[in-house]
């Protein structure tokens, strides 16, 4: 008998909460919503795929090359550019000489012509695409 007693007891303890759950739910429900806060801007977010933006912003180094592997290394570059491009132009200049020049391996006229594409590929960046602001961090080809 106390077994029912406490059967009994636990069924009307479970019954009082989902009362009080749904009456809770009721309540939310019948509020004006209120908007909600997120950690991270979303007014500017692209509604077209990563992918396909960066493959179009690399289209003018992917047309200079031929071959699979030259146009591997074009879009791996425009990922870069892509990137360094979110920064001030300053400050991208400062952070991507170091790679050019490497790049360049101490050959004075190819570091000149990738600055240049540097410089253009900024300014692609900023006149196409001046609302997209997603870095990229993790890809593969």
């Amino acid at each position: 008998m106390n077994k029912q007693r406490n059967r009994n007891s636990e069924k009307r303890r479970e019954a009082r909460k989902r009362r009080k759950a749904i009456k809770r739910k009721a309540q939310l429900l019948s509020k004006s919503p209120e908007p909600i806060l997120l950690p991270y801007p979303v007014e500017n977010v692209s509604t077209r795929k990563l992918s396909e933006v960066v493959l179009e912003f690399a289209e003018p180094l992917t047309r200079a090359v031929e071959g699979l592997e030259s146009e591997e290394r074009a879009i791996r570059l425009s990922i870069s550019l892509w990137n360094a491009s979110l920064l001030p132009k300053q400050k991208a200049s400062e952070t991507i000489t170091p790679v050019l020049d490497d790049m360049a391996k101490g050959d004075q006229a190819v570091k000149s012509e990738f600055q240049s594409m540097f410089d253009m590929m900024y300014e692609r960046k900023q006149h196409y695409y001046p609302a997209d602001n997603r870095f990229i961090v993790d890809y593969s080809l």
